[in-house]
């Protein structure tokens, strides 16, 4: 049985959504005698099309646990990092908000069982270049785009967009958003 098929998890994970649901709306605690939101380890303030939204320390809490069960304790083990994992279930907390509770379940599952797919990401980058190409640790930084980043038709649509010199790697994630966030932590 898969991890979120199970009744604990599932459970939680809906007392969770419901929780993050009420939290609609709310706005941290400001600063006394200023404008700015204060900041703080207790809570999560976030803002998403459609909802602002406030998640309080025992959601946290249950959300941080849910990351680790659903996660596991390796990547081998479901090919799901704690980082990919956190990042799902922000998604499912953003889903009930703006939807339902049921519908960012659903979601959460499909992406869960979508395949992992290796994914090339590619940035621009301000660097000189002593060479053309120069490998640092799992990036590879070049004054060339090459043909397996992205072909001469796609560049040519933005042209202003992209242009060398670039760095690029691959990741091996179940969607291009969390593809994104593994590459940002290996750049």
């Amino acid at each position: 049985m898969k991890r979120w098929e199970d009744q604990e998890f599932q459970k939680d994970l809906r007392r969770l959504l419901l929780h993050v649901r009420k939290g609609v709306g709310k706005l941290p605690p400001q600063v006394p005698g200023s404008y700015e939101l204060r900041r703080d380890a207790d809570y999560e303030f976030r803002s998403v099309p459609g909802a602002t939204y406030l998640v309080t320390g025992d959601d946290l809490a249950l959300r941080r646990s849910l990351r680790r069960r659903l996660a596991g304790s390796s990547r081998r083990d479901l090919g799901l990092s704690g980082d990919e994992a956190g990042l799902l279930l922000q998604r499912a907390c953003d889903d009930a908000v703006t939807g339902t509770i049921k519908g960012a379940v659903a979601n959460l599952v499909s992406s869960l069982v979508a395949p992992i797919n290796e994914w090339t990401v590619a940035e621009p980058v301000e660097i000189y270049l002593p060479v053309k190409s120069l490998r640092v640790g799992h990036a590879t930084y070049t004054d060339r785009i090459p043909r397996s980043v992205a072909r001469k038709a796609v560049l040519d649509l933005a042209p202003d967009r992209f242009k060398p010199p670039i760095a690029y790697l691959k990741v091996q994630a179940r969607g291009w958003q969390t593809a994104r966030i593994l590459a940002a932590e290996r750049f």
